[in-house]
Order: structure tokens, then sequence, then C-alpha cells
């Protein structure tokens, strides 16, 4: 599944079962809805999706703001890029706006609430959004030691910060 144009994706499927959806979710889907549903769900669900696109030119909350400098990782929300110690890191759309919209406030910390808000809206069921999997597959790609990491720090019993030396 490819995001290479900035449309959102929107999985619409009979399979049901949390690891169906984990499965899709993880493959870049922005939501997932399983047959049969209603036209009416159908319709606010891609009307938030646009809404949440419209607010960039298709990308992330942060896609018009600039460059972001956090220790040695660079956040380019105009190139939808991230790079640490000069190397591009491929992120997934998700994991890319999580890290644009930290990258918003360095320092400031998001809790788990935050972070499904501002990247898949107030309207999407926060259930089906296991952030700390999000994290963790983003600290594997940006981080030297994800288990002691230096960029997305965990603040225990709040949330997580974009942090940096």
């Amino acid at each position: 599944m490819s995001e290479a144009n900035g449309a959102p994706v929107l999985m619409l499927t009979a399979k049901g079962d949390i690891v169906d959806k984990k499965i899709g979710f993880h493959a870049g889907a922005d939501d997932y809805m399983v047959k049969p549903f209603n036209d009416e769900e159908l319709l606010l669900r891609i009307e938030a999706l646009l809404r949440r696109r419209g607010r960039g030119e298709g990308a992330t909350p942060s896609a018009v703001g600039q460059t972001v400098v956090v220790g040695a990782m660079t956040i380019d929300p105009r190139r939808c890029e991230v790079a640490v110690d000069g190397r591009v890191v491929a992120l997934t759309p998700k994991e890319f706006q999580i890290v644009a919209t930290m990258a918003e406030s360095p320092g400031k910390v998001f809790t788990r609430e935050d972070l499904i808000e501002l990247v898949w809206g107030r309207e999407y069921d926060a259930a089906s959004v296991s952030i700390p999997v999000y994290i963790r597959r983003i600290r594997e790609k940006v981080e030297a030691d994800p288990s002691n990491p230096l960029y997305v720090q965990t603040v225990w019993g709040f949330g997580y910060r974009l942090g940096g030396e």
C-alpha cells in the first residue's frame, strides 16, 4: 500500500478480527471499516480523512512548518522526511505524522490521546490505535539504541516527547 500521492487510505473489508485490523493499520491504512457498514458512517469517515489531509496540501498537520532539528535528527515537514545523522529514515505516513506532530513542540509531552486526536482526528476510535506500537516502530528506525531512546522519549505516566541531546 502506498501513500506517495498523499491520498488517505481507508480499508473496507469483511475481516473484522483485531489481527486483521492490526495488519491493515501496520500496512499504512489511515482508517479501517468492516462490512457490512452504514453508508452514513462511511461518508463521515471519508470526510474526516479528507478534512485532516486538507490541513497542508495532503500531508501532515505541520506540512507548512519549518524544518526542526533535535540533536542529530532533522524533521523536514515540507519534504515529509526525517533524517538521522544525514541519513533519511523510511517512515510510514502515520509514523511521520506522529514525529512531525511532536516536532511542532519539541520537549512538550504528548499523551496517547493527544497524538490520536492530532494525527487521526477527534472522531477516530481510539481503541483501534496502538500508540506504543507506533512509538516502538519509530524508535527502531530513528534510534541507535531503541531501548535507550534519545529522540522519542517516554515520560512515564504521561506520554511521549521529542527530545534530544
